[in-house]
């Protein structure tokens, strides 16, 4: 079955992508993001201020990542064609992109809901400082601009640039959530 066959090729593709632009793929935090209960769950401590003022940035970007879905899916899917991230993509895309595209739309289509965008946002404001200093810059420079093409190219190249260092060093994308 086609459809079931994309969704094992694309794996994750939309938040892979997501997180890198947003510095993830590390569970260490800059403050260790939880407490424990008397009840022994886990309950969550109250933001640092440099923290929530991440989680907005994340949020606001996400959130204009939405709005320009159309560009940043297909942006994101040839980004990772073109990097042949991860190994073998390259091949799967030249032989059925609108595929590719149509089933990473679909994963977007749940992967960028307020509740998960939040959720990603808060994973993402509690990274160390050096996975998160790139958002400086994507606030800056990309989240001013109004055409959506101007600022998915602005945006991809931030996760272009996590791709090219989690290479570098040897680090798989991050995994997808559940």
């Amino acid at each position: 079955m086609k459809t079931s066959k994309n969704v094992r090729l694309v794996g994750g593709l939309v938040l892979a992508g997501m997180m890198a632009a947003c510095g993830g793929g590390s569970s260490s935090t800059q403050s260790g993001g939880t407490t424990s209960t008397t009840e022994g769950s886990e309950a969550r401590r109250a933001p640092t201020a440099e923290e929530a003022r991440l989680r907005e940035v994340c949020v606001r970007t996400m959130e204009h990542e939405r709005t320009c879905s159309a560009q940043f899916v297909e942006g994101l899917v040839s980004l990772r064609a073109r990097l042949d991230h991860p190994a073998g993509f390259h091949d799967r895309d030249v032989a059925d992109h609108a595929g590719l595209v149509a089933e990473a739309n679909t994963e977007w289509q749940r992967d960028s809901t307020d509740e998960r965008i939040g959720a990603t946002c808060t994973h993402f404001s509690e990274l160390p400082a050096e996975q998160t200093a790139h958002f400086e810059t994507i606030e800056a420079e990309c989240q001013p601009m109004t055409d959506c093409g101007q600022f998915v190219a602005c945006d991809l190249r931030f996760v272009e640039e996590r791709f090219t260092h989690r290479a570098a060093e040897g680090e798989a994308a991050p995994a997808p959530a559940q």
